[in-house]
């Protein structure tokens, strides 16, 4: 795969993934299923008292599931959110909290958890220690549409012949080279689906039986990726475990390894597709 073009791809998905939906400000909060005033209140420091006059509640038992409280001072002033000065306009701070996951944490500030785990580094995402603290930045994405019709309807031509989602054809492939045939990467990758030249062997010998264009076309590149994304969806069964499969390869990953950076390759398909083709 073409690691430089994908690592830039990656680092302006790390800023769309770092968009808050629903633009809140730091002193506001979703209330999220399951909520009570009282784990909130607990949450940011201050008594449920305070946080339901600031928010003219007059049932502190009862609050909706999607409603925005206004945290009392701002959520700078209270223990479990501050402001740095070094984030993105924004963006907050978060302590962690007794009981905590970082699917919750992301749930309840409307980011991605990969968002998270990137803007964090961290290297296991289900242990979060209780008192750490964790960024939560909100910046804007970089990222912009491919605009080309050619190699467009032909993604979408094999993964209708592959029975794969267009969408996902498309992500990785914007991911891969930016829908560039004359892409070439460090390693001899190339085209639209960054086809290595061990890949573009093995699919033309054993699984086409006959010799493709890879290099130069991009009618055979794009056939040739799509095919290799279908047998590797085959073999794991999950699509997020092709695309791990497709950037690192499917021998190590069949050993149960999964490196940090096919995680984050991973989540930057899936953030391009619901970005551009949802």
């Amino acid at each position: 795969m073409a690691l430089g073009r994908v690592a830039l791809v990656m680092a302006a998905v790390i800023a769309l993934l770092l968009i808050s939906p629903g633009s809140l400000n730091a002193d506001e909060y979703r209330v999220q299923g399951g909520d009570t005033l009282s784990e909130i209140a607990d949450r940011y420091g201050m008594t449920v008292e305070e946080l339901a006059e600031a928010n003219g509640i007059v049932d502190p038992d009862y609050i909706l599931s999607g409603r925005v409280l206004l945290i009392p001072g701002g959520a700078a002033g209270h223990a479990a959110i501050s402001q740095r000065d070094d984030q993105a306009a924004g963006g907050v701070t978060y302590i962690v909290q007794f009981g905590d996951t970082l699917s919750e944490i992301a749930e309840r500030f409307a980011v991605p958890a990969v968002a998270i785990v990137m803007a964090n580094g961290l290297a296991d995402p289900h242990f979060i220690v209780e008192g750490g603290t964790l960024t939560i930045p909100v910046v804007v994405s970089p990222l912009v549409p491919v605009v080309s019709p050619q190699v467009e309807a032909l993604l979408e031509e094999f993964a209708a012949v592959e029975g794969l989602d267009a969408g996902l054809v498309k992500a990785l492939a914007y991911a891969e080279s930016g829908w560039q045939q004359d892409a070439v990467s460090a390693i001899g990758a190339a085209g639209v689906m960054q086809i290595t030249p061990s890949t573009g062997y093995w699919l033309e010998t054993e699984v086409f039986g006959y010799d493709l264009n890879i290099e130069t076309s991009a009618y055979d590149n794009i056939k040739v990726g799509a095919r290799y994304l279908r047998i590797l969806l085959d073999l794991t069964g999950d699509i997020d475990q092709a695309v791990a499969a497709y950037y690192q390869g499917y021998s190590t990953l069949s050993l149960g390894v999964l490196y940090e950076d096919t995680i984050q390759y991973v989540a930057t398909v899936n953030a391009i597709k619901e970005r551009f083709w949802p």
